[in-house]
């Protein structure tokens, strides 16, 4: 099981979800092995299950499956306050959870950030098919075709736009940023909802994390 640890002492996650979620940085983690050699994706799946524990202690039971003694949330139920809420205890552990929710507009947007520097960058290397609704004229899908002498710059450019990745799946991630979770929920079947974590920023909490003080929280 994973735990945290705090100076000493060692809480596993029933104690620190059941306690209210401290400051960010309280908390050093410990995931449990000394595998120096772990890979992103056995690494997310880590970080994805505290999360996911967080939600099952946080959320009404109406939101959890229970199979015997197997207890799993049904994240498409989970309401944002939920989220929000493990945000705090995940951020005690110097992990910050990144929510975004992309409307039909919000995906095209996105899609078309990476087209447009596709044929301003790569030119007559690369090949452009889309599938888009012609009435509302947004993009729901693309094809790219590139020159083998330019995949390399292709590859670049795709994982400078990880949320056009979101949306496309054109590449697999590499670091643990660019894995997510992804769900529709059916009250909003067009609003995609996605879920991503990151090493949090100390600097971004200068006033709430443990170590300042009145005399160094300015500090930075």
């Amino acid at each position: 099981m994973s735990k945290t640890e705090e100076t000493e002492n060692n809480i596993n996650l029933d104690e620190f979800f059941n306690n209210i979620a401290k400051n960010p940085f309280t908390y050093n983690l410990n995931l449990g092995d000394d595998d120096t050699e772990i890979t992103y994706d056995k690494l997310f799946d880590k970080v994805k299950n505290i999360f996911v524990q967080g939600l099952l202690h946080i959320t009404d039971s109406k939101n959890i499956l229970i199979d015997g003694d197997k207890k799993s949330v049904m994240i498409d139920k989970i309401p944002n306050k939920d989220i929000e809420t493990v945000k705090e205890y995940m951020l005690s552990l110097g992990i910050e959870v990144v929510h975004r929710e992309y409307t039909e507009e919000d995906k095209d947007y996105q899609i078309r950030r990476l087209l447009y520097c596709l044929q301003d960058k790569l030119k007559e290397h690369v090949k452009i098919d889309v599938t888009m609704d012609w009435v509302k004229q947004l993009i729901h899908k693309t094809q790219i075709t590139c020159d083998k002498s330019k995949l390399e710059e292709l590859n670049i450019i795709l994982r400078s736009y990880p949320e056009a990745n979101y949306i496309l799946k054109l590449y697999t991630p590499e670091k643990v940023e660019e894995c997510h979770m992804y769900y529709n929920k059916a009250d909003k079947p067009n609003i995609l909802n996605v879920i991503s974590f990151k090493t949090a920023d100390i600097v971004d909490y200068q006033y709430k994390h443990k170590y300042a003080t009145p005399f160094t929280k300015h500090v930075r």
